[in-house]
Protein backbone atom coordinates (compact mmCIF):
# COMPACT_ATOMS: atom_id res chain seq x y z
CA UNK A 1 0.00 0.00 0.00
CA UNK A 2 2.83 2.69 0.93
CA UNK A 3 4.62 1.73 -2.84
CA UNK A 4 1.05 2.02 -4.24
CA UNK A 5 0.39 5.42 -2.00
CA UNK A 6 3.94 6.88 -3.12
CA UNK A 7 3.69 6.20 -6.85
CA UNK A 8 0.49 8.39 -6.41
CA UNK A 9 1.85 10.85 -4.79
CA UNK A 10 4.90 11.35 -7.60
CA UNK A 11 2.41 11.28 -10.44
CA UNK A 12 -0.21 13.49 -8.62
CA UNK A 13 2.70 16.05 -7.71
CA UNK A 14 3.82 15.94 -12.29
CA UNK A 15 0.37 16.56 -12.60
CA UNK A 16 0.35 19.64 -10.91
CA UNK A 17 3.69 20.63 -12.00
CA UNK A 18 2.26 20.12 -15.84
CA UNK A 19 -0.46 22.20 -14.81
CA UNK A 20 1.15 25.19 -13.82
CA UNK A 21 4.05 25.11 -16.59
CA UNK A 22 0.67 25.05 -19.19
CA UNK A 23 -0.88 28.00 -17.26
CA UNK A 24 2.60 30.13 -17.08
CA UNK A 25 2.50 29.77 -20.97
CA UNK A 26 -0.57 30.77 -21.54
CA UNK A 27 0.50 33.51 -19.56
CA UNK A 28 2.94 34.38 -21.16
CA UNK A 29 1.93 33.67 -24.55
CA UNK A 30 -0.88 36.41 -23.64
CA UNK A 31 2.28 38.80 -22.67
CA UNK A 32 4.01 37.77 -25.83
CA UNK A 33 1.24 38.40 -28.30
CA UNK A 34 0.57 41.62 -26.64
CA UNK A 35 4.15 42.80 -27.13
CA UNK A 36 4.04 42.11 -30.95
CA UNK A 37 0.92 43.63 -31.79
CA UNK A 38 2.78 46.84 -30.00
CA UNK A 39 5.38 46.06 -31.94
CA UNK A 40 8.06 45.62 -29.21
CA UNK A 41 9.52 42.89 -30.88
CA UNK A 42 12.11 42.03 -29.00
CA UNK A 43 9.93 42.20 -25.74
CA UNK A 44 7.92 39.83 -27.65
CA UNK A 45 10.98 37.37 -28.35
CA UNK A 46 11.68 37.14 -24.38
CA UNK A 47 8.36 36.27 -23.88
CA UNK A 48 8.08 33.50 -26.18
CA UNK A 49 11.47 32.25 -25.74
CA UNK A 50 10.64 31.73 -22.23
CA UNK A 51 7.31 29.64 -23.43
CA UNK A 52 10.73 27.28 -25.33
CA UNK A 53 12.18 26.86 -22.23
CA UNK A 54 8.75 24.73 -20.99
CA UNK A 55 7.72 23.80 -24.92
CA UNK A 56 10.34 23.91 -26.83
CA UNK A 57 8.82 21.67 -29.45
CA UNK A 58 5.40 24.27 -30.05
CA UNK A 59 5.72 24.79 -33.65
CA UNK A 60 3.80 28.24 -33.35
CA UNK A 61 5.87 29.97 -30.64
CA UNK A 62 9.17 28.87 -32.83
CA UNK A 63 7.35 30.71 -35.12
CA UNK A 64 6.94 34.13 -33.55
CA UNK A 65 10.48 33.86 -32.31
CA UNK A 66 11.30 33.22 -36.05
CA UNK A 67 8.74 36.68 -37.35
CA UNK A 68 9.46 38.96 -34.81
CA UNK A 69 13.20 38.72 -35.24
CA UNK A 70 12.06 39.11 -39.20
CA UNK A 71 10.61 42.61 -38.19
CA UNK A 72 13.58 43.45 -36.20
CA UNK A 73 15.89 42.87 -39.32
CA UNK A 74 16.89 45.76 -41.71
CA UNK A 75 17.86 43.75 -45.34
CA UNK A 76 21.30 44.69 -46.52
CA UNK A 77 22.01 46.37 -43.71
CA UNK A 78 25.82 45.15 -42.03
CA UNK A 79 25.14 46.21 -38.49
CA UNK A 80 25.94 43.20 -36.05
CA UNK A 81 22.20 43.61 -34.32
CA UNK A 82 20.82 42.73 -37.91
CA UNK A 83 23.19 40.24 -38.67
CA UNK A 84 21.71 38.80 -35.02
CA UNK A 85 18.43 39.30 -35.95
CA UNK A 86 18.90 37.73 -39.66
CA UNK A 87 20.74 34.35 -37.98
CA UNK A 88 18.12 34.16 -35.43
CA UNK A 89 15.21 34.50 -37.80
CA UNK A 90 16.48 31.79 -40.19
CA UNK A 91 17.69 29.57 -36.99
CA UNK A 92 14.12 29.38 -35.75
CA UNK A 93 12.26 29.07 -39.39
CA UNK A 94 14.37 26.25 -40.29
CA UNK A 95 13.05 24.51 -37.13
CA UNK A 96 9.26 25.26 -37.73
CA UNK A 97 10.16 23.34 -40.94
CA UNK A 98 11.42 20.06 -39.35
CA UNK A 99 8.27 20.32 -36.64
CA UNK A 100 4.94 19.10 -37.81
CA UNK A 101 2.43 21.61 -38.42
CA UNK A 102 0.04 22.95 -35.48
CA UNK A 103 -2.23 20.63 -34.39
CA UNK A 104 -4.72 23.48 -34.27
CA UNK A 105 -8.14 24.09 -35.41
CA UNK A 106 -8.00 25.94 -39.02
CA UNK A 107 -4.65 25.49 -39.68
CA UNK A 108 -3.42 23.50 -42.53
CA UNK A 109 -0.64 21.46 -42.66
CA UNK A 110 0.72 22.51 -46.63
CA UNK A 111 -0.53 26.16 -46.02
CA UNK A 112 1.48 26.90 -43.01
CA UNK A 113 4.38 24.82 -44.64
CA UNK A 114 3.61 27.12 -47.43
CA UNK A 115 3.90 30.03 -45.66
CA UNK A 116 6.97 29.01 -43.71
CA UNK A 117 8.85 28.20 -46.78
CA UNK A 118 7.87 31.68 -48.48
CA UNK A 119 9.05 33.88 -45.16
CA UNK A 120 12.14 31.77 -45.59
CA UNK A 121 13.42 31.91 -48.93
CA UNK A 122 12.24 35.65 -48.76
CA UNK A 123 14.72 36.25 -45.67
CA UNK A 124 17.75 34.15 -47.69
CA UNK A 125 17.04 36.80 -50.65
CA UNK A 126 17.33 39.94 -48.53
CA UNK A 127 20.37 38.51 -46.54
CA UNK A 128 21.69 37.51 -49.78
CA UNK A 129 22.35 33.69 -49.46
CA UNK A 130 21.82 31.98 -52.79
CA UNK A 131 23.26 29.65 -52.71
CA UNK A 132 21.47 28.29 -49.32
CA UNK A 133 18.38 29.34 -51.33
CA UNK A 134 19.02 27.07 -53.99
CA UNK A 135 20.53 23.78 -51.73
CA UNK A 136 17.24 24.40 -50.21
CA UNK A 137 14.90 24.39 -53.26
CA UNK A 138 16.91 21.57 -54.81
CA UNK A 139 16.67 19.59 -52.13
CA UNK A 140 12.56 20.18 -52.48
CA UNK A 141 12.78 19.17 -56.42
CA UNK A 142 14.76 16.00 -55.02
CA UNK A 143 11.19 15.10 -53.44
CA UNK A 144 9.41 16.54 -55.96
CA UNK A 145 10.42 16.26 -59.10
CA UNK A 146 7.14 17.08 -61.06
CA UNK A 147 5.92 19.92 -59.20
CA UNK A 148 6.51 22.95 -61.98
CA UNK A 149 6.45 25.48 -58.75
CA UNK A 150 9.40 24.75 -57.53
CA UNK A 151 11.09 24.54 -61.04
CA UNK A 152 10.27 27.84 -61.39
CA UNK A 153 11.31 29.04 -58.41
CA UNK A 154 14.48 27.60 -59.13
CA UNK A 155 14.80 29.10 -62.14
CA UNK A 156 14.76 32.57 -60.40
CA UNK A 157 18.39 31.89 -58.69
CA UNK A 158 20.06 29.72 -61.33
CA UNK A 159 19.24 33.21 -63.74
CA UNK A 160 21.56 35.18 -61.82
CA UNK A 161 24.68 32.78 -62.16
CA UNK A 162 23.99 29.88 -65.24
CA UNK A 163 21.24 31.04 -68.02
CA UNK A 164 21.48 27.49 -69.11
CA UNK A 165 20.31 25.58 -65.89
CA UNK A 166 17.80 28.79 -65.68
CA UNK A 167 16.67 27.99 -69.40
CA UNK A 168 16.69 24.11 -68.40
CA UNK A 169 14.15 24.98 -65.52
CA UNK A 170 11.29 27.16 -67.89
CA UNK A 171 11.50 24.53 -70.09
CA UNK A 172 10.67 21.84 -67.39
CA UNK A 173 8.23 24.48 -66.35
CA UNK A 174 6.44 24.33 -69.19
CA UNK A 175 6.96 20.29 -70.11
CA UNK A 176 5.14 19.97 -67.02
CA UNK A 177 2.22 22.16 -67.18
CA UNK A 178 1.60 22.33 -71.13
CA UNK A 179 -1.56 23.64 -70.79
CA UNK A 180 -0.55 27.14 -69.21
CA UNK A 181 0.18 29.46 -72.43
CA UNK A 182 2.69 32.07 -69.97
CA UNK A 183 5.38 29.12 -69.64
CA UNK A 184 5.37 28.76 -72.82
CA UNK A 185 5.85 32.95 -73.71
CA UNK A 186 8.27 32.63 -70.47
CA UNK A 187 10.69 30.66 -72.58
CA UNK A 188 10.18 32.38 -75.32
CA UNK A 189 11.24 35.94 -73.97
CA UNK A 190 14.12 34.14 -71.96
CA UNK A 191 15.78 33.26 -74.67
CA UNK A 192 15.00 36.21 -76.85
CA UNK A 193 16.84 38.52 -74.11
CA UNK A 194 19.77 36.18 -74.00
CA UNK A 195 19.82 36.85 -77.65
CA UNK A 196 19.56 40.50 -77.35
CA UNK A 197 20.83 41.29 -74.49
CA UNK A 198 23.81 39.12 -74.78
CA UNK A 199 25.42 41.21 -77.48
CA UNK A 200 28.89 40.11 -78.83
CA UNK A 201 29.51 37.43 -76.38
CA UNK A 202 26.61 35.29 -78.26
CA UNK A 203 27.87 33.66 -80.79
CA UNK A 204 25.95 33.07 -84.18
CA UNK A 205 25.78 29.45 -83.24
CA UNK A 206 24.47 30.18 -80.05
CA UNK A 207 21.91 32.57 -81.02
CA UNK A 208 20.40 30.23 -83.80
CA UNK A 209 19.76 27.47 -81.34
CA UNK A 210 18.47 30.52 -79.40
CA UNK A 211 15.98 31.27 -81.63
CA UNK A 212 15.02 28.25 -82.79
CA UNK A 213 14.13 27.24 -79.15
CA UNK A 214 12.31 30.51 -78.14
CA UNK A 215 10.56 30.75 -81.93
CA UNK A 216 8.69 27.16 -81.11
CA UNK A 217 7.99 27.71 -77.27
CA UNK A 218 6.15 31.33 -78.65
CA UNK A 219 4.40 29.66 -81.19
CA UNK A 220 3.14 27.07 -78.74
CA UNK A 221 1.79 30.28 -76.12
CA UNK A 222 0.25 31.37 -79.55
CA UNK A 223 -1.56 28.47 -80.17
CA UNK A 224 -2.99 28.42 -77.28
CA UNK A 225 -4.29 31.42 -77.54
CA UNK A 226 -4.32 33.24 -80.86
CA UNK A 227 -5.05 36.62 -79.33
CA UNK A 228 -1.83 36.64 -77.50
CA UNK A 229 -0.70 39.97 -78.20
CA UNK A 230 2.39 39.72 -75.80
CA UNK A 231 3.76 36.73 -77.34
CA UNK A 232 3.18 37.98 -80.93
CA UNK A 233 4.86 40.76 -79.89
CA UNK A 234 8.18 38.56 -79.17
CA UNK A 235 7.78 36.02 -82.61
CA UNK A 236 8.08 40.04 -83.99
CA UNK A 237 11.26 40.27 -81.93
CA UNK A 238 12.52 36.96 -83.01
CA UNK A 239 12.28 37.42 -86.18
CA UNK A 240 14.95 40.50 -86.12
CA UNK A 241 17.44 38.56 -84.33
CA UNK A 242 16.94 35.68 -87.00
CA UNK A 243 17.40 39.05 -89.29
CA UNK A 244 20.61 39.97 -87.38
CA UNK A 245 21.93 36.24 -88.32
CA UNK A 246 20.89 36.62 -91.91
CA UNK A 247 22.89 39.86 -92.14
CA UNK A 248 26.47 38.73 -90.14
CA UNK A 249 26.31 36.04 -92.98
CA UNK A 250 25.69 38.27 -95.23
CA UNK A 251 22.03 36.54 -96.70
CA UNK A 252 20.45 40.02 -97.95
CA UNK A 253 17.40 38.12 -98.56
CA UNK A 254 17.54 36.09 -95.86
CA UNK A 255 17.84 39.68 -93.61
CA UNK A 256 14.71 40.98 -96.02
CA UNK A 257 12.59 38.41 -95.29
CA UNK A 258 12.84 37.85 -92.07
CA UNK A 259 12.26 41.97 -90.98
CA UNK A 260 9.48 41.48 -93.70
CA UNK A 261 8.22 38.65 -91.29
CA UNK A 262 8.63 40.53 -87.91
CA UNK A 263 6.65 43.72 -89.71
CA UNK A 264 3.73 41.42 -90.09
CA UNK A 265 3.84 40.15 -86.78
CA UNK A 266 3.65 43.71 -85.22
CA UNK A 267 0.53 44.07 -87.02
CA UNK A 268 -0.83 41.10 -85.67
CA UNK A 269 0.12 41.84 -82.44
CA UNK A 270 -1.59 45.49 -82.43
CA UNK A 271 -4.82 44.14 -83.75
CA UNK A 272 -4.53 40.84 -81.27
CA UNK A 273 -3.93 43.64 -78.74
CA UNK A 274 -7.60 46.07 -79.81
CA UNK A 275 -9.74 42.98 -80.07
CA UNK A 276 -8.76 42.25 -76.41
CA UNK A 277 -9.21 45.68 -75.21
CA UNK A 278 -12.76 45.54 -77.66
CA UNK A 279 -13.88 42.66 -75.33
CA UNK A 280 -12.66 44.08 -72.33
CA UNK A 281 -15.02 47.41 -73.32
CA UNK A 282 -18.29 44.98 -73.93
CA UNK A 283 -17.30 42.95 -70.88
CA UNK A 284 -17.36 46.21 -68.47
CA UNK A 285 -19.91 47.54 -70.35
CA UNK A 286 -22.24 44.14 -70.04
CA UNK A 287 -21.43 44.16 -65.96
CA UNK A 288 -22.36 47.96 -65.67
CA UNK A 289 -25.98 47.28 -67.49
CA UNK A 290 -26.15 44.30 -65.52
CA UNK A 291 -29.08 44.56 -62.44
CA UNK A 292 -27.80 45.19 -59.08
CA UNK A 293 -28.77 42.99 -56.29
CA UNK A 294 -30.40 45.01 -53.76
CA UNK A 295 -29.01 44.87 -50.30
CA UNK A 296 -31.02 42.69 -47.87
CA UNK A 297 -34.01 44.84 -45.62
CA UNK A 298 -33.07 44.95 -41.93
Amino acid sequence: MSRRLLALVVVSSLLAVAGCDSLKARVLLVKGHKAYKAQQYEEAIGYYKQILQIKPEDPQVNYMVAISNLALYHPGSSHPKDKQFSEESLKYFEKCLRLPAPNAKGVDPKSWTEKLEKYYLSLLAAAGMDDKAVAFLEAKRAKNPQDPNIWSELATYYVKRDFNKALDAWEKVATLAPKVKENWYTVGVACWERSYKGGAAVSDSERQQLITKGMAALDKAVALDNNYFEAMAYVNLMHREQAKVYANQKNKAGEEREVAEADRWVKKALAARQFKQEQEKQQAAKEAAAPKAEAPKK
